[in-house]
């Protein structure tokens, strides 16, 4: 929450872009420590203060915002990778694609996306809280439990968060770390030669001939 605050009330020296990407992900890190955190063990251990839930679906709602907090959360860390990544590897696509224009439609496709995802667990849980899982959560009907729906969903979910981020995270700053080193053994490279150069004049051979002939006529 101070890390919200501050990014945006506060000028950091941080161009927009940027800035617009660190607020999002601070957001979608508060909003898993509320939801997942929090909000998972207070019907749980308030058992009887919240008989209310058996009358709607409060559980089921509550999977598909805290799966979709946490694929945003995740899913914010790469998109801010990658934006880093074209800002530092790709010049020429970075003043087109490092704006706060587009990391506004990018972060907004991403929640979206993220949210549509998740709507898959409303039907996959009951709308009952259980103590008797780990870690708390909704309890589950065993023929969704056994079904091959539920494996292939639970796979591709798992695939999706966080193995694939967590490899492009990995791609993505191994790409631009060997980048900025490349360029920077280029340079070392450029300022020795140009020092060497400039340290040598070209025409002194032909400076102390001239010199020596002068001398000599003396």
């Amino acid at each position: 929450m101070i890390t919200f605050v501050t990014l945006k009330n506060r000028n950091c020296g941080l161009s927009k872009c940027v800035t617009c990407y660190l607020v999002a992900m601070s957001v979608g890190d508060l909003l898993v420590v509320i939801i997942d955190l929090i909000l998972r063990h207070i019907p749980i251990v308030f058992d009887d203060q919240f008989d209310f839930v058996l009358s709607i679906h409060l559980c089921n709602i509550h999977a598909v915002l805290l799966y979709a907090a946490t694929d945003c959360a995740v899913w914010f860390t790469v998109t801010f990778t990658f934006d880093r990544f074209v800002a530092i590897c790709c010049p020429k696509l970075k003043s087109k694609y490092c704006s706060d224009k587009t990391a506004t439609v990018v972060l907004g496709t991403v929640a979206v996306l993220s949210c549509l995802k998740n709507i898959f667990w409303y039907f996959m849980f009951m709308n009952l809280y259980w103590l008797k899982n780990n870690p708390w959560f909704c309890d589950y009907p065993q023929e969704v439990l056994a079904s091959l729906l539920w494996t292939i969903f639970e796979f591709v979910h798992n695939i999706l968060n966080p193995c694939v981020p967590f490899a492009l995270i990995l791609l993505l700053n191994g790409l631009t770390v060997r980048h900025i080193l490349v360029s920077s053994r280029a340079r070392r490279r450029l300022r020795a030669h140009n020092n060497g150069e400039s340290s040598r004049d070209p025409e002194m051979p032909v400076k102390i001939q001239r010199f020596l002939s002068s001398n000599n006529q003396q």
